[in-house]
């Protein structure tokens, strides 16, 4: 795969990106720059084809499972009270944290709001810089997700990972296997 930088808005580049921010908000894995800006080429081969088919696959099967427990199986065995009963259960289970979780929020909004600020924020110190060279940043169509599967097993087979680009920035380094 000779072009290592990929287009931020290009689907594969979003999912991947969807799936960091998955596995960060889940695990707290603490996903940095590096991982989101310069992934070596094996890690974002598997996250975005191992690890999103395998989560929604789990959220699939779990979704059956509560279906069948909570709605399928009362229905079946204790008829329309034995429905009423669990729901009212299930509603129990997630309207408890919901509204735990609302109270905890509401508590934050009043602390925040009591809080004075030492200084105000004047307009135009929120500025964005303009760019150094004075152009404007131009999207090039990055590799599609073939390409990049065929670079990882070409990388696979020379026992290599380079490292990918995603925007503008360059790199050319690469991470040994």
């Amino acid at each position: 795969m000779e072009d290592t930088n990929l287009n931020p808005e290009s689907w594969h580049v979003r999912l991947y990106l969807l799936n960091l921010d998955i596995l960060e908000e889940f695990f707290s894995i603490g996903v940095g720059e590096r991982m989101r800006n310069h992934p070596n080429l094996c890690s974002y081969f598997w996250i975005t084809l191992g690890v999103m088919p395998a989560f929604l696959l789990v959220n699939c099967l779990l979704f059956w499972f509560v279906v069948h427990v909570f709605l399928v199986y009362p229905f079946q065995k204790y008829g329309v009270l034995g429905l009423f009963l669990s729901l009212l259960a299930l509603g129990l289970i997630i309207g408890v944290p919901f509204l735990l979780h609302q109270l905890k929020q509401n508590a934050v909004q009043r602390q925040a709001r009591n809080i004075v600020p030492t200084e105000a924020v004047k307009p135009e110190s929120l500025s964005v810089a303009p760019l150094e060279s004075g152009e404007p940043v131009s999207q090039q169509p990055g590799p599609g997700l073939v390409s990049v599967g065929w670079g990882w097993l070409l990388a696979k087979k020379q026992r290599i990972c380079p490292v990918l680009t995603i925007g503008n920035v360059e790199s050319t380094e690469g991470v040994s296997l």
